[in-house]
């Protein structure tokens, strides 16, 4: 739906009515403050035609020389009419430095847009990047305990064995404890062996001896 002008004929006659009747010089932006709003071209044009035909009434109105009026008429419109042109100037500069300033805010809007478009997009890859970091996180936690668990049997398993392995240590020394006891009992044995081996001999020889002296004391028999 079009927005209802403001600037129009009649609200821009009245605002200048109005403002020189409380002794102002009417301009193009007291009158667009008074009517509230609207464009300053249309409003300078509307202005500039109430003054002119404003000027002309007061002409005519007057009981002076037609010559000095027309004078006069002429000198107040080269002089309206150079305030005209040095106004048109300062509008269409204003105007136009209005326009930059919104296609630069339009620009930067969109500027804007952008940018928190892209935040957003970020945002969301960073929302789904942290609940993948939660998810691993609980799964290497979990990982984690299981390991524990492991670890702890393995330490009790790894305790059992050493201690078994202390045992066989301790069965190890005895054993050879026992090997070098038997063989140092051995060797007492085969030293008395040895030691024992020519008194065995000694003894066995005084058993023939009587025998052989018995055969010698026998008496010859007599030769027939």
């Amino acid at each position: 739906m079009a927005q209802k002008a403001v600037a129009t004929p009649t609200a821009v006659a009245e605002a200048v009515e109005k403002l020189m009747q409380a002794g102002l010089n009417p301009t193009v932006a007291q009158v667009r403050d008074a009517v509230g709003g609207g464009s300053y071209t249309t409003i300078h044009r509307y202005l500039s035609q109430i003054l002119a035909d404003r000027g002309n009434s007061h002409t005519t109105a007057t009981d002076m020389p037609p010559d000095l009026a027309e004078i006069a008429h002429r000198a107040a419109v080269s002089i309206y009419s150079a305030i005209q042109k040095a106004a048109d100037g300062r509008v269409e500069i204003i105007e136009h430095d209005a326009a930059l300033r919104i296609k630069r805010a339009d620009r930067t809007r969109l500027e804007a847009e952008l940018e928190v478009e892209n935040l957003e997009h970020q945002t969301s890859e960073l929302i789904d990047q942290l609940d993948h970091v939660r998810a691993a996180l609980q799964d290497a936690s979990a990982r984690a305990e299981r390991t524990e668990g492991k670890a702890a049997a393995t330490s009790s398993e790894l305790q059992r064995v050493r201690e078994e392995l202390a045992q066989a240590h301790t069965v190890i020394e005895l054993v050879q404890k026992e090997e070098a006891r038997l063989r140092a009992e051995l060797g007492c044995t085969q030293d008395k062996c040895a030691t024992s081996a020519p008194e065995i001999a000694c003894s066995d020889q005084p058993k023939e001896r009587p025998r052989r002296t018995a055969q010698r004391g026998r008496p010859s028999e007599p030769v027939t």
